[in-house]
């Protein structure tokens, strides 16, 4: 998250902070989370007996290994691994339970990210991998301007890393090649806002069909959310409720 530490903390309860509170934390949270613990990087954020096992951590220009070796009981066996570029393994060697919250979060506990522990059985390993900071690039930098002409720059932000709602200023920079002076244009700002969310059809259909026939049905869908923007339908996929004694059948669709 863009965020430089000096020191980390390796808690019993599956996690490791660079927050130096509540480091003992054994109930788990969502993340993300204002309370505290922040700053946090869990393997296995839960209750852990800790009367057995063994906890390790080496370090190298290259990477830095924390390892819970045999804890809560001799059923997990786990360990992160962070590198200086801001990726981070989790590896899972034996894992009993896969319950727990699994992640990252920021020191605000305002943004993370996480994945859910059941998926994450012994023998896995998970990689978060740290995205590019928030970047302007812009359409035709280079050019020759007569003097007094005036030109269009196009500029392009990426907001991947920052969260709806906040608002990033800056300022740009047009620099001459001819005399290398340069003249400062702005500030601007940009404020993230949500990105469009896809919605399905969620009315129930009802119909009736003899057995060993088809039945043509009609779909009426309107580009109603996407307004200035082309909506393309890639498919149609049947949805069986599981609570449901429903059979399933065949669905052909012509787009």
């Amino acid at each position: 998250f863009e965020s430089t530490y000096r020191s980390l903390t390796v808690s019993g309860n599956g996690f490791l902070t660079f927050d130096n509170e509540s480091t003992s934390e054994y109930s788990p949270r969502a993340i993300p989370t204002a309370s505290h613990p922040n700053a946090l990087i869990a393997l296995r954020w839960r209750y852990m007996e800790r009367n057995e096992g063994s906890y390790f951590a080496h370090g190298t220009r290259e990477r830095f290994i924390v390892q819970y070796q045999n804890v809560s009981g001799g059923h997990v066996t786990m360990q992160a691994i962070l590198y200086p570029g801001g990726d981070v393994t989790m590896q899972y060697l034996v894992m009993d339970d896969t319950s727990g919250t699994v992640g990252l979060e920021n020191m605000a506990g305002t943004a993370g990210v996480s994945v859910l522990g059941s998926t994450l059985p012994a023998g896995s390993a998970v990689l978060f991998r740290a995205l590019p900071a928030p970047v302007f690039t812009t359409d035709g930098w280079l050019m020759t301007m007569a003097p007094f002409e005036t030109r269009s720059v196009t500029l392009r932000v990426n907001s991947i890393l920052l969260p709806s709602g906040v608002t990033s200023s800056f300022t740009l920079a047009a620099v001459s090649t001819h005399t290398l002076e340069s003249t400062l244009v702005g500030p601007f700002s940009v404020t993230v806002t949500p990105a469009p969310v896809m919605t399905y059809l969620t009315e129930t259909i009802n119909f009736y069909a003899p057995q060993n026939h088809t039945i043509p049905l009609e779909i009426s869908v309107t580009n109603a959310m996407f307004a200035g923007a082309n909506l393309t339908i890639t498919g149609i996929r049947q949805y069986i409720d599981p609570d449901q004694p429903v059979l399933p059948f065949a669905i052909t669709a012509s787009l």
